[in-house]
């Protein structure tokens, strides 16, 4: 008779103590902690310890802009008098590399164009500014906030994560922070430096337009790619990227879609 094949793996414990932990690794913020159970129990996903001591959200550095002096005032201030500042372009993304390098290594596709999508963003400075308060600030980086279907549901709840590490890392925190996540949103408070990511892998996207609270000062940049396909033996999808006038012109989007192109390129 064989052996059965081994099962998930559980950790069972009352004491874990934290030694020190890279920088750069998305459980810095354990290094040296210890968390005391009250009574011993298994903790499935070791994410979920995450919940016991869960940092506060991550804020973005920024540095106010001093509007006399600032290159763009006169554009924000036009089309700071238009009704409706928001606009989408859609374009074609050729994604052969990172589709074989997913495929070899195992990872989600989804969580590592998020990755990609959100080193192109904030590689842009157009794309990291914000208005809080009347006044315009440059925001040192934005963070990706996914839409991610849940395991077994067609119900979906947004996993809001710091891109940290490389691809392989921050495939594997989105995951693991998805699986654990119980409710629609997993953070305190809705923030003004994220990015909203999405995609809709059932069909080719050839144009989006996304809900919203109306609202000019509106800074997110919401990203969505659909099913990627052949075109001329390369595997391509549409991109949609919305984004405020008032801060990024054609010109941005351009600088974001050459880097995100170059860097899939480069896999």
């Amino acid at each position: 008779m064989s052996a059965p094949a081994p099962g998930p793996q559980a950790l069972c414990a009352v004491r874990i103590s934290f030694l020190d932990i890279p920088e750069e690794n998305t459980l810095h913020y354990l290094s040296g902690k210890v968390i005391k159970l009250k009574d011993p129990q298994i903790v499935k996903q070791f994410d979920t310890l995450d919940k016991i001591s869960r940092p506060p959200p991550r804020r973005s550095k920024m540095e106010k802009v001093d509007r006399t002096h600032w290159e763009r005032a006169e554009l924000f201030e036009f089309f700071s008098a238009v009704s409706h500042p928001f606009y989408s372009v859609t374009f074609r993304v050729d994604v052969t590399n990172l589709y074989r390098y997913v495929k070899e290594r195992h990872l989600s596709f989804y969580y590592a164009m998020g990755y990609l999508v959100t080193d192109a963003v904030n590689s842009v400075k157009n794309f990291r500014y914000a208005i809080r308060d009347g006044e315009v600030w440059l925001l040192d980086e934005r963070i990706p906030s996914l839409t991610d279907l849940k395991p077994g549901s067609e119900q979906f709840h947004i996993v809001t994560l710091p891109k940290v590490g490389g691809i392989a890392e921050f495939c594997a925190s989105a995951q693991a922070r998805s699986a654990a996540q119980k409710t629609l949103l997993d953070q305190d408070e809705e923030n003004d430096n994220l990015i909203y990511i999405s995609c809709t892998p059932w069909f080719d996207l050839t144009g989006c337009t996304n809900e919203r609270d109306f609202d000019r000062d509106d800074n997110i940049p919401r990203i969505t790619w659909g099913r990627y396909g052949e075109e001329n033996g390369r595997k391509k999808l549409g991109m949609s990227v919305e984004v405020n006038h008032r801060f990024i012109d054609g010109l941005h989007l351009g600088k974001f879609y050459e880097k995100l192109q170059a860097d899939i390129d480069a896999l």
